[in-house]
C-alpha cells in the first residue's frame, strides 16, 4: 500500500511541476483519493482505542505521515493554476479539515484513564499541528495570488489558529519534565521561531484583510486586533525601551508594518465600527493588549499613535469622541504614582490643544497640573527619566497654549497682563531652548578670529552702491513701504502649529 501510495504521488506530483493534465495522472489521483480513505479508516479505528497511540506506536506514525502527506497534496490538486472555482475550494477546505480532524488529539484525553503524554509525545503531535497550519498556509496563499481574495478567508483562519495550538502545544511540552533518558526541547529551532514571530502575525493580517475584502468589517477588525496582540517579543521590548526615550511617531514608524496596522485599525474602530463613538473605553485597544500581557508601555504608545492618526481630522465630530475616548484612556494608563510624569503630562498637554483647537471646555484640564508634572525632579522621573530632554518643549508649547487661551477669553480686566506673563515665560522658554549663533561661535575653537570687515560703500545721488559695483546708469526704484507690525497673536498660533506634541 505504501509503494503504490508513493508511485500516485510521484506522478501527481510531477503533474504539478508541469502544469498539465494526462489520463495517467487522473487515474493516479483516484487511486491516491482511495488509499488515502484506506489509510484514514485503519488510523480512525486505532485512534479510538488510544487517542496517542498516533505518536507513540512508530508504525502508526508512519501511517499517520503518509495520510497526511497525501491528503495535502489532494488539497494541491483540487486548485489549480488559473482556474479555481467555488467548488474547487470547497473541495481542498475538505481535504484540509479531514487532516486537521485526523492529527488532533482527542480533547477528552486529558481526562481518560489514559496517562498523560510524554514530553516527545506532545512535540511531534506540535510538529503535525504546524505542519498542517502550513498547508492551510500555502493554500490561501494560491488563492490570494489567483486574486479570490475574499474567499481565502476560510483558509488564513484556520492556518493561524492551528498554528497558535502547535504553539500553544510545544510551550506545554517544554514545561513536562523529562522521563526515561528524553530531551525536552527548550530552544525552538529557526522554523518554531518563524512560526512565532512572522507567520502567524502575518496570518491574522491577511485575515483581516480578506475579510474586509468579503465586507466582514468586523471579523476584519477582531483579526487585526490579534494580529496586533501576536506581536513578537522582541519587537515588543525595543518598542518599549524606545518609548522611555523618544517622540511617540519615531517609536511606532521604526516598524513601518505595526505602523500600517495601527492605521487600519484605527479607520475601522471610527469610520467604519463607530466603536469610540460612546465615549466608552470597551472600544479601545487597551483590554485586548492587556488580556494579552502586552506591557503597559506599549499600550500607552499604541493608544498615543492612534490619536496622532486622527489629529489631521480632528474637526470631525466622531473623530472629535474618539480622540476624547482615547485621551480618558491614556490618562489612566500613565496614573501611575510617579512612574510615568512626562508621558502623562504630553497626554494632558495635547488634551489642552484640543480644548482650545475645537473650543471645547470639557477637554481643558488644568495646567498647574501639567506644569507640577513637568518640574518633576530629575531624581523621581521613574521611568520617564530620559524623556526629561523633551521637558523645555511641552513648557514652550504649554505657556504658547495659556497666552492664546487668553487672548480668547478676555474676560477679565487682567487679560492683558495675564498675556503678557504668558507670552515672557514663552519667550524666556524659547531663549533657553535655542542658542544664539553668536553664542555658538564664542564656544567653539578659531572663535577668535577678526569678523570679516564689509566691503566699503560709496553714494550716488542720495543711493548707496557697492563699490565693486560697475558703473552704469542708475534707475529709479520706489521707495520700500513700511515693514508691517507683526501680530503676536498670530505668530504665536503659527509657532503652536510647528511645536505639535509628537
Amino acid at each position: 500500500m505504501d509503494e503504490a501510495g508513493s508511485g500516485c504521488e510521484d506522478v501527481l506530483s510531477s503533474e504539478l511541476k508541469g502544469g498539465e493534465s494526462s489520463p495517467l495522472a487522473a487515474v493516479a489521483k483516484a487511486l491516491l483519493e482511495g488509499l488515502v480513505k484506506l489509510r484514514e479508516d485503519i488510523l480512525q479505528r486505532r485512534k479510538k482505542d488510544d487517542p496517542y497511540v498516533l505518536y507513540t506506536d512508530r508504525d502508526c506514525e508512519d501511517l499517520l505521515c503518509g495520510t497526511l502527506d497525501g491528503l495535502f497534496l489532494l488539497s494541491k490538486l483540487a486548485l489549480p493554476e488559473g482556474r479555481i472555482d467555488p467548488a474547487a475550494m470547497k473541495q481542498a477546505y475538505s481535504h484540509l479539515q479531514r487532516a486537521i480532524s485526523l492529527a488532533r488529539i482527542s480533547k477528552d484525553a486529558k481526562t481518560s484513564t489514559a496517562p498523560a503524554p510524554s514530553s516527545e509525545v506532545q512535540l511531534r503531535y506540535a510538529e503535525t499541528l504546524r505542519s498542517t497550519s502550513a498547508a492551510f498556509h500555502n493554500a490561501a496563499a494560491k488563492l490570494i495570488n489567483s486574486g479570490k481574495e475574499a474567499a481565502s478567508a476560510s483558509f488564513w483562519r484556520s492556518a493561524a489558529q492551528i498554528g497558535q495550538e502547535a504553539l500553544a502545544c510545544r510551550d506545554e511540552a517544554s514545561k513536562v519534565a523529562p522521563t526515561d533518558g528524553q530531551s525536552s526541547a527548550k530552544v525552538d529551532s529557526e522554523a518554531w521561531i518563524l512560526l512565532r514571530e512572522k507567520h502567524v502575525p502575518s496570518r491574522l493580517e491577511l485575515l483581516g484583510y480578506a475579510s474586509a475584502r468579503s465586507g466582514e468589517r468586523k471579523a476584519a477588525y477582531d483579526a487585526y486586533v490579534q494580529a496586533l496582540c501576536a506581536t513578537p517579543r522582541s519587537t515588543l521590548d525595543k518598542l518599549v525601551s524606545a518609548s522611555g526615550s523618544q517622540p511617540v511617531r519615531s517609536v511606532i514608524q521604526s516598524e513601518p508594518k505595526l505602523a500600517t496596522l495601527l492605521e487600519k485599525l484605527t479607520s475601522l474602530a471610527t469610520y467604519d465600527l463607530f466603536l469610540l463613538r460612546d465615549g466608552g473605553s470597551e472600544g479601545t485597544l487597551r483590554r485586548p493588549l492587556e488580556q494579552a500581557g502586552i506591557p503597559i508601555e506599549f499600550i500607552g504608545v499604541t493608544l498615543e499613535y492612534q490619536v496622532l492618526i486622527l489629529d489631521p481630522v480632528i474637526h470631525k465630530e466622531d473623530v472629535a469622541i474618539a480622540v476624547s475616548t482615547l485621551l480618558r484612556e491614556l490618562k489612566d494608563i500613565y496614573s501611575g504614582a510617579g512612574e510615568y510624569p512626562i508621558r502623562r503630562a504630553r497626554v494632558l498637554l495635547r488634551t489642552l490643544e484640543y480644548a482650545y483647537s475645537l473650543d471645547d471646555p470639557n477637554l481643558a484640564g488644568s495646567p498647574m497640573v501639567i506644569t507640577g508634572l513637568l518640574g518633576t525632579q530629575a531624581s523621581i522621573l521613574g521611568k520617564d527619566s530620559q524623556l526629561s530632554i523633551f521637558v523645555p518643549q511641552y513648557t514652550l508649547s504649554l505657556e504658547i497654549l495659556l497666552t492664546l487661551q487668553a487672548h480668547r477669553r478676555q474676560d477679565s480686566e487682567d487679560s492683558t497682563t495675564i498675556i503678557l506673563q504668558h507670552a515672557t515665560k514663552a519667550i524666556k522658554t524659547l531663549r533657553g531652548i535655542i542658542t544664539q549663533p553668536s553664542e555658538v561661535s564664542q564656544s567653539q575653537p578659531g572663535s577668535n578670529k577678526k569678523p570679516s570687515v564689509p566691503a566699503k560703500v560709496a553714494k550716488r545721488n542720495g543711493r548707496s552702491t557697492s563699490a565693486k559695483a560697475k558703473t552704469g546708469p542708475v534707475r529709479n526704484q520706489k521707495p520700500s513701504k513700511t515693514p508691517k507690525k507683526p501680530n503676536v497673536i498670530e505668530g504665536l498660533t503659527n509657532a503652536m502649529a510647528k511645536l505639535k506634541v509628537e
